[in-house]
């Protein structure tokens, strides 16, 4: 098998799985579209998993105790036995990338990170929400779901926050969902950036929730910046897990960190919240904190080389489109509104053509909201075979 986790499979392999990615579409499409990766997970991830299957060991989530050597447990033999609390691979886990610190009153188990958004704005008592967009559907759905109403602030042209816009709505609101780094642009909020956020929710008393599933996610050479690292979030509620990360989607588990001004208000979280974790889902996500770092940046640099391969692929082959610069997510934000056929450009919804002509199914643009239009995101995490075939697919479309 090869070192890169992104190349462990062949196309023919991938058609083969049964996941929603694989299956939602006709076997001729290629799929590009949901947040799944096509790569073999972190070795030690699937020992674990063997591990409790041959034991047995599938019953409900039990209590883990306090591991005083975390940082050790990757120079010994795996059992799944030593496993220290999810919550205690996480404050390792951010210390060691992002140097933040938090404690275990700070952190609780959610079923997944959307379900922790929900109930976060349940907690608080959210009515009158901010999110941006373009933005992860879901941003749409689940708040609403908890009895808070949407209000829309566009980013800008760069993907990058409006705060003029942020700011007109934070003067009849009381909560804002930001996502971090934002899904579908890319685009990872810098520290001033972020600061200046929890400046303007202070002084409007708007609660801030943030999404930060992807943050391990950045390009070699950068990180990411954890909401909760910088002043003025003392109050901020996060979620987090490692699903997306460590190609674990299936799994279905989560945090929700607070900050220090918030602590009290995550003692009422009710065990019918965080019950729906489940074993194997809970010990997966703790073996990839745990264990999966290296695993980790082979996987970064790998969806740098093939952000670079879309590319310039791109350019090659439909030079009109515009893919975003973005340095987070394994996501492409792309513009081929401008891409012409028989004389005519794509459009608002590009997808459909692609669809339709180049047999690919990436995530329409317009399905984030506002902003969206014109644009398709496409799911980097694959392997090259898979980049190109979708430019070759490309290339044959427009030149039909």
């Amino acid at each position: 098998m090869t070192s890169d986790p992104l190349e462990a499979y062949t196309l023919e392999q991938l058609t083969a799985r049964r996941s929603v990615k694989w299956t939602q579409y006709a076997s001729d499409v290629l799929p590009m579209w949901v947040a799944e990766m096509d790569c073999s997970p972190v070795p030690q991830v699937i020992e674990v998993i063997q591990q409790i299957m041959a034991a047995g060991d599938t019953g409900y989530p039990g209590i883990t105790y306090a591991a005083e050597d975390i940082r050790d447990l990757p120079n010994r033999e795996v059992d799944y036995r030593q496993l220290p609390s999810y919550q205690d691979a996480y404050i390792v886990f951010a210390q060691d990338r992002w140097g933040l610190d938090v404690s275990a009153d700070q952190i609780s188990l959610m079923p997944d990170v959307m379900q922790g958004v929900k109930y976060a704005v349940d907690m608080i008592g959210a009515r009158d929400l901010v999110i941006n967009t373009p933005v992860y559907p879901p941003f749409r759905v689940y708040p609403v779901e908890a009895g808070a109403r949407i209000h829309e602030a566009r980013l800008a042209d760069d993907g990058r926050l409006d705060f003029a816009e942020l700011e007109a709505l934070f003067e009849s609101a009381d909560s804002y969902l930001l996502c971090n780094p934002q899904n579908p642009t890319g685009v990872a909020h810098t520290r001033e950036e972020l600061i200046r956020v929890f400046e303007l929710a202070n002084r409007h008393d708007v609660r801030v929730i943030v999404d930060e599933i992807h943050l391990p996610i950045a390009a070699t050479g950068h990180s990411c910046v954890p909401a909760l690292s910088v002043p003025g979030s003392e109050r901020a509620i996060v979620l987090f897990s490692a699903a997306k990360a460590f190609h674990l989607a299936g799994f279905k588990a989560a945090l929700m960190i607070v900050g220090s001004d918030a602590k009290e208000e995550l003692k009422d979280v009710p065990e019918t919240v965080f019950e729906g974790a489940s074993t194997i889902a809970i010990a997966a996500h703790t073996a990839a904190l745990v264990y999966g770092g290296q695993w980790l940046d082979t996987v970064r640099a790998g969806i740098d080389a093939r952000r670079i391969r879309l590319t310039e692929g791109l350019a090659r082959v439909a030079p009109e489109a515009r893919v975003l610069p973005a340095v987070s997510t394994y996501f492409a934000w792309v513009d081929f509104s401008r891409v012409v056929v028989d004389g005519k450009p794509l459009g608002k919804n590009p997808a459909h053509f692609l669809y339709r002509k180049a047999k690919t199914a990436f995530n329409p643009g317009y399905t984030f909201g506002a902003g969206g239009e014109n644009y398709v995101r496409i799911n980097l995490a694959t392997s090259n075979e898979v980049i190109d075939e979708a430019l070759r697919r490309i290339e044959e479309a427009l030149n039909r």
